[in-house]
């Protein structure tokens, strides 16, 4: 005869709590349990010591195992309390299948997607064709190669270019960039004013939910937003395989979703006022991040322009806008032009 099981031999307790099990997963926890009080605690282990025994990844499924023991030892209600209860269990697990994303579609082109990880100006081709319609310019690829050195490296640089030249197109694709291949956890984009930011914050969550390139090779920062369907508060209750993604999709900022254990990136967005030295995020484990890198896009309005401007020694009142600049060069004689020129270069710096 084959030797008795540690459940037979712990007593009657631990029968019962086998019987309860339904299924193979759950008599194979109880048997599991058993052979370990049997080894620590000898016959005499007590049925009660299951929680202190089980391990970390065992404590889910005897949590439910022990619900139902709860379950069957409370007292018979009545007809109506039990359809109740019936009711309240089916609209929940219809809630947590609603809420339910997963599974996560995979990366259409993995060759694709690393080869632009490190290189901003063939991201910008490859996952943004319509908003760059045409070749760059070597000042394009200038101002591009300064912004993936910021990134990638860590540096201070400050650009001037004509207005209509896409630095607006080309410093949000930019965040985009940097936050969906995880260069920095927190990534700031600042504008001349609220206004005009949250007009960029609304052009990334344009890119993040209607690019379809974007989607096919990013799918862990895409999928969970297309699911959104546009419904912002979904993202509160929002599971991917049973885990929250934890996104934030609001006015000022956007949370990447949380998969597979790996927090989402930050986005955020402000007017030249906004605090960013104070700018930090508080992380569910208590971790404080604060912006790894800051894009600030076209900084100066007419308003906000100095008047009267510095004047330098010797020189005339300069103009506030480079626009202003060039009108002025163009209308000054050829022996006034170069001193124009150069005061308009000194301005700008």
């Amino acid at each position: 005869m084959p030797l008795p099981t540690p459940i037979a031999q712990l007593g009657a307790d631990w029968q019962a709590f086998h019987a309860i099990a339904r299924t193979g997963d759950e008599r194979d926890l109880v048997e599991t349990l058993a052979a370990r009080a049997l080894q620590q605690l000898g016959p005499t282990a007590s049925v009660d010591c299951v929680a202190d025994l089980a391990t970390e990844h065992e404590v889910p499924a005897l949590a439910t195992l022990l619900e139902d023991v709860a379950r069957q030892a409370r007292p018979k209600t009545d007809p109506y309390e039990r359809h109740k209860s019936r009711m309240a269990e089916k609209e929940r697990k219809k809630s947590q299948a609603g809420r339910e994303i997963g599974p996560l579609p995979p990366v259409a082109d993995p060759e694709r997607r690393a080869a632009c990880e490190r290189n901003l100006t063939l991201y910008l081709e490859t996952y943004h064709p319509r908003a760059f319609p045409l070749a760059f310019s070597a000042g394009h690829r200038t101002m591009i190669g300064r912004i993936q050195i910021a990134v990638l490296i860590g540096a201070l640089f400050a650009f001037a270019i004509d207005r209509g030249r896409g630095k607006t197109t080309i410093a949000i694709r930019s965040i985009l960039w940097c936050q969906l291949h995880r260069h920095h956890r927190f990534a700031m984009l600042l504008g001349a004013t609220d206004e005009k930011a949250q007009k960029c914050l609304l052009a990334i969550k344009t890119e993040l939910r209607f690019n379809p390139l974007l989607a096919a090779d990013f799918p862990e920062v895409c999928y969970p937003i297309y699911r959104l369907e546009g419904i912002n508060q979904r993202a509160k209750g929002q599971l991917l395989d049973g885990q929250p993604t934890n996104m934030q999709w609001t006015d000022g900022e956007i949370i990447l979703p949380t998969v597979a254990g790996q927090p989402g990136c930050i986005i955020g967005v402000g007017g030249l006022l906004t605090a960013v030295r104070g700018a930090q995020h508080t992380t569910e484990t208590g971790e404080i991040i604060r912006p790894g890198v800051v894009l600030i896009d076209d900084p100066q309005t007419r308003e906000s322009a100095p008047r009267p401007t510095r004047r330098r020694p010797g020189s005339t009142s300069s103009p506030a806008t480079c626009s202003e600049w060039r009108d002025r060069a163009r209308q000054s004689p050829p022996s006034c032009r170069a001193r124009s020129s150069t005061a308009a270069t000194w301005r700008t710096k």
